[in-house]
């Protein structure tokens, strides 16, 4: 289990960086490109995985805080879908 955590780290922390590298490669031309899109659905979708692993782990959790990274996660992608129509 600890395997499959550390692999959804991974591919959550490769959806920001799809989100974040696509906005400073295009701050000439501020325009929503469809990958950051793709970037955010894929933080929701890991990050969402990843709570439903934490108590398998026995891990010390702040829902809290949790529930308001899903809530920004979630406005996020709401954003870029929105931008991503507009192209």
């Amino acid at each position: 289990m600890k395997i499959l955590f550390d692999i959804l780290v991974f591919l959550h922390i490769i959806g920001a960086t799809m989100i974040v590298g696509i906005w400073i490669g295009q701050m000439k031309k501020p325009t929503v490109h469809p990958r950051q899109f793709d970037g955010a659905v894929l933080q929701l979708i890991t990050g969402i995985a990843m709570m439903g692993l934490i108590p398998a782990l026995d891990m010390d959790v702040n829902y809290a805080k949790l529930g308001i990274k899903f809530v920004v996660a979630l406005v996020v992608a709401v954003l870029a879908f929105i931008g991503r129509r507009r192209r």
